[in-house]
């Protein structure tokens, strides 16, 4: 199975075409994007939540299925949150799967944490954060199922290699589809971890 891993899109629309056409040339069986659609630098919110509309539509018109995870900079979460859901009611192909699982062909079972996982339970209105130990609480569903888990997160090995290793050991994921803005193919015990760079 192909699956595309994208990461830190920050809504620029000029990789778009290319990326869909890389898509369509390496007959792609779904995406997973892990995160970061908005910039959050000179945007305000509607200005945000318009990026990250038009993002979720491109997604959208890949026709594939789509999984995806909030990054850092997807605030506010309410909103974000609820625009997601909502998009996926019209599209169901474009799944957010903070926290909830979904399925890829009957074969995977995708499930992810999006956002900065900390050790403190910390709150704030410019970066979408969360207690590590709330993701790996929500993550353990993942072991529930016969499929295959692959995991997503919006931390990468760059910025949180600790709460990273420790998700991964802790919930042994198949594949773990990570952040990052080098790419990486790692192994951590018997599961593979890509970041798929910018």
């Amino acid at each position: 199975m192909k699956i595309m891993a994208l990461y830190d899109l920050l809504a620029d629309r000029a990789r778009w075409p290319e990326l869909a056409q890389a898509a369509r040339e390496h007959g792609v069986h779904g995406v997973v994007f892990a995160g970061n659609a908005t910039r959050l630098s000179g945007l305000d919110e509607e200005a945000r939540l318009k990026a990250y509309h038009e993002m979720l539509h491109w997604l959208g018109s890949l026709d594939l299925p789509v999984f995806f995870v909030p990054g850092v900079v997807d605030v506010p979460e309410r909103a974000i949150l609820q625009a997601a859901i909502n998009h996926e009611l019209v599209v169901p192909r474009v799944a957010i799967v903070h926290g909830m699982p979904a399925f890829l062909r009957g074969q995977y079972v995708v499930e992810g944490y999006g956002g900065r996982l900390t050790d403190e339970e910390t709150r704030s209105d410019d970066e979408l954060t969360y207690p590590l130990w709330r993701a790996e609480f929500a993550l353990h569903e993942l072991r529930r199922f016969d499929q295959l888990p692959l995991m997503v997160l919006h931390e990468g090995l760059e910025t949180n290699p600790t709460a990273v290793h420790h998700l991964v050991k802790e919930i042994k994921p198949r594949v773990a589809i990570v952040g990052g803005v080098k790419p990486v193919n790692e192994w951590i015990g018997a599961s593979l971890v890509v970041a798929p760079g910018r």
